[in-house]
């Protein structure tokens, strides 16, 4: 019986730890929404960008930083100027539905790089 116990105990001690990690988990202030992470993965965003991480693309806290315009956004989306982002590849451009667009374009405003600072929208 005692061996049992301790057999069913060895068992299960992983699955109360993989429980517990996940609830540890901090969930970032620049963690997407479920909604904002499918149209990342959908349009191919998230294989290039991160938030906060360097990937093949600038990560989104850097787009933010430069407080463009949600307008900005979209026309940079759909029609990309590899001058703006020296150091990184050409992005392709895209045909995100505007909708869409919108959406991904407000989040990156929302996305915050802990600078504190409020600087003009860029145009």
């Amino acid at each position: 019986m005692k061996v049992h116990t301790y057999m069913m105990l060895l068992f299960l001690l992983p699955c109360f730890s993989a429980t517990a990690q996940k609830k540890n988990q901090k969930v970032s202030e620049n963690d997407p929404s479920a909604e904002i992470s499918a149209l990342l993965a959908k349009h191919g965003c998230s294989s290039c960008h991160h938030s906060v991480r360097r990937m093949v693309g600038p990560p989104f806290a850097d787009i933010a930083k430069r407080n463009y315009l949600t307008e900005t956004i979209i026309a940079k989306i759909a029609n990309p100027q590899p001058a703006n982002w020296p150091g990184y590849p050409p992005m392709p451009a895209l045909a995100v539905p505007n909708d869409d667009a919108l959406k991904i374009a407000v989040w990156i405003n929302s996305v915050t790089a802990n600078s504190g600072t409020e600087a003009a929208k860029l145009r």
